[in-house]
């Protein structure tokens, strides 16, 4: 799916390109932001952490990665004039893709004990015990707009929008763990196992979303544009088996971008 839309896009924005001089209101633009992005992974681990303990082991790594970073790159479509209003207004389409940040927890324990096998002065021997678990979810969106702008001035510009996100998100449950005993003076009493188990999940949901935003332009083919947006209905959720301890993942909320507008093949007839 990602090839298919990466050829989508590229073919427009060839034929945007081929036909500049007939195509009026093209643009591209890349972005950066932030997401509002809670997890339940950390209270999951707990009966992890409590059988753990309960064999005497203990925690020597914990991990919380839940990043809220993102960053795309959009195609859009502008005209100003349209339904009757002057040039200072403008309306717009435009359709994008978002690389979400990774939301990660990881936890491991451990317990290690040292033995003198032949009951003589010194250590000649260990007994080790490794358990981790890891927690991730990762992500990719598709979101399409449409939007509103109005004009200040020259160089300023609002706007506000209103949209629909595609949102593949990916969840994945891992284990594992190792025993050994190591007998320092003879390798034929040494023992090792090594096990684990892991579990993948894809999901695909649609979010609803309002923005809005503020543009200056920095010449007659690029503007820098800021938004702020909330997304709706953004939770993903899912359990390997006990529904009652599911894996939970929330994109509901806030989301602010800094975007580069290139209007590049936009406007390029005189007005």
């Amino acid at each position: 799916m990602k090839k298919l839309f990466f050829a989508f896009l590229f073919c427009i924005f060839f034929v945007s390109f081929l036909q500049a001089k007939d195509i009026s209101g093209f643009g591209f633009s890349l972005k950066a932001g932030a997401i509002s992005s809670d997890t339940n992974f950390k209270p999951l681990t707990d009966a992890f952490s409590k059988s753990a303990e309960d064999f005497g082991l203990e925690q020597y790594f914990e991990n919380d990665d839940n990043q809220q970073v993102i960053a795309g790159f959009n195609l859009f479509y502008e005209q100003k004039g349209l339904f009757g209003f002057d040039k200072k207004h403008s309306f717009g389409a435009s359709v994008e893709y978002s690389f979400y940040p990774k939301s990660q927890y990881e936890i491991g324990y451990h317990l290690m004990e040292f033995y003198d096998y032949d009951q003589q002065p010194g250590i000649d021997g260990q007994h080790y015990v490794q358990e981790d678990m890891s927690l991730k979810s990762e992500a990719y969106a598709i979101p399409v707009n449409v939007y509103y702008k109005y004009a200040l001035g020259e160089k300023f510009k609002v706007s506000a929008s209103l949209g629909v996100t595609f949102l593949h998100n990916e969840f994945a449950i891992s284990s594992k763990g190792k025993i050994e005993d190591i007998d320092y003076n003879d390798s034929s009493n040494s023992y090792s196992n090594y096990g684990g188990s892991s579990f993948e999940k894809s999901q695909n949901i649609i979010m609803p979303s309002i923005g809005a935003g503020a543009e200056f332009s920095i010449s007659r083919y690029v503007g820098l544009f800021a938004d702020i947006g909330w997304q709706l209905n953004g939770k993903v959720k899912w359990s390997p088996g006990d529904t009652s301890k599911a894996l939970e993942r929330d994109f509901s909320g806030f989301l602010f971008n800094i975007v580069i507008k290139i209007y590049h093949f936009a406007f390029t007839q005189e007005e």
